[in-house]
């Protein structure tokens, strides 16, 4: 339950800390839109200190994160998904999948 409530607080902080909700609310063609948003995305990572390697394994991470939940999956099987993707910290780990939910995933949101 705890990791819920960090996931649902750090979405929130990320969503008022970064261009993700400008980009998201900006009407443009969809293939613009899905750049700008996956540069938004990889923009937040950078400022929350998440090591990107690949910007293709972020964004594919961020989208398997996404199905996971969409399948059903659970706030903690979506972080044990991305650790075991990762080799992370706990904090990083947690960033990613709040900001990756924020991105792709907002009806995932934990409420």
């Amino acid at each position: 339950m705890r990791s819920k409530n960090v996931v649902a607080a750090l979405v929130m902080a990320v969503g008022l800390g970064t261009g993700l909700t400008t980009v998201v609310a900006t009407p443009a063609h969809a293939d613009s839109q899905e750049e700008q948003l996956d540069q938004a995305f990889l923009h937040a990572l950078q400022q929350k200190g998440v090591p990107v390697k690949s910007r293709q394994t972020a964004i594919g991470l961020a989208h398997s994160t996404c199905d996971l939940l969409h399948r059903g999956g659970t706030v903690n099987d979506a972080l044990l998904h991305v650790k075991n993707a990762t080799s992370w910290s706990a904090d990083q780990i947690t960033a990613f999948a709040g900001v990756a939910v924020y991105a792709y995933c907002r009806d995932q949101t934990p409420k």
